[in-house]
């Protein structure tokens, strides 16, 4: 059975503090879509070590990564409407909210609203 990685639909990195090794969180790109050319940026950063720049750290250099290795168009961040600290890392990252989507994501079996950002290459800030 090929992994996601092998069938080219996920691209997932682990987050360490160059110091320790210490694992702080994860990125990635997913649910890569081959025929519309785009995918799902998403983040994670543990509690402890939230506030400091990791996640937008790593989620600008996956979305480089996507941008240039992966030739993806179009990056989709999709946060829910009160994950307020994801919703900056998407802005600071330069993404353009285009829309609040009504039941768009499932956590812990309730569907809730999101936010669903836009990101493309020349968007990125850095």
């Amino acid at each position: 059975m090929q992994s996601n990685w092998q069938t080219g639909t996920d691209r997932e990195f682990g987050i360490f503090d160059a110091s320790s090794g210490e694992a702080l969180g994860c990125v990635g790109i997913n649910q890569i879509n081959a025929a519309n050319n785009f995918g799902n940026l998403g983040y994670w950063v543990r509690s402890g070590r939230t506030g400091r720049g990791v996640a937008l750290t790593a989620a600008q250099l996956a979305a480089e990564f996507a941008f240039r290795e992966l030739q993806l168009s179009r990056l989709e961040i999709v946060v829910r409407v009160d994950n307020l600290a994801s919703r900056r890392v998407a802005e600071k990252l330069g993404g353009q909210c285009e829309c609040l989507a009504r039941n768009r994501l499932v956590f812990r079996g309730q569907p809730y609203a999101a936010a669903v950002y836009s990101l493309v290459s020349n968007d990125i800030v850095g």
